[in-house]
């Protein structure tokens, strides 16, 4: 795909909303999501303020969303590594693991496990959480 054409007639798009919760304040049922193909250096931008939300730059890449009170509780701040088996996976915090839902967590997990450790005393002390512990060391491979 190399251009936006297929989308020159429709240009906003929006998930359907999730059901309602019942009478006991409980979570309603997700909505469904959508998936919208676009090429290589497409900005998506917030409609409301215009702030730039991702930039695509790779192929096959997932953007999951989150929300304030994931990245107040460190969902952010996960880093993905890859074993000596090349297998993938992806740290975070246990408060970071937490704040996620099932549907993120599946998203997740279709493209590399989940390692989450608790790490509350660096993330209230500290200030940071897993991909601030942890080095990126970017060696040649023997």
């Amino acid at each position: 795909m190399w251009t936006l054409f297929h989308l020159k007639f429709k240009r906003h798009f929006r998930a359907e909303g999730g059901g309602a919760g019942s009478k006991s304040r409980s979570s309603g049922a997700d909505g469904e999501d959508i998936y919208i193909d676009v090429p290589l250096g497409t900005i998506i931008r917030d409609a409301d303020t215009d702030e730039i939300i991702v930039e695509i730059t790779e192929d096959k890449k997932e953007v999951i969303d989150i929300s304030e009170d994931q990245v107040t509780n460190f969902a952010g701040n996960m880093l993905q590594v890859q074993g000596n088996n090349n297998e993938r996976f992806l740290i975070m915090s246990q408060a970071a693991y937490d704040s996620l839902t099932k549907d993120q967590i599946n998203r997740i997990e279709k493209h590399c496990k989940i390692i989450s450790s608790s790490l509350s005393t660096i993330e209230t002390c500290g200030g940071g959480s897993a991909r601030c512990m942890m080095a990126e060391v970017f060696l040649p491979k023997q």
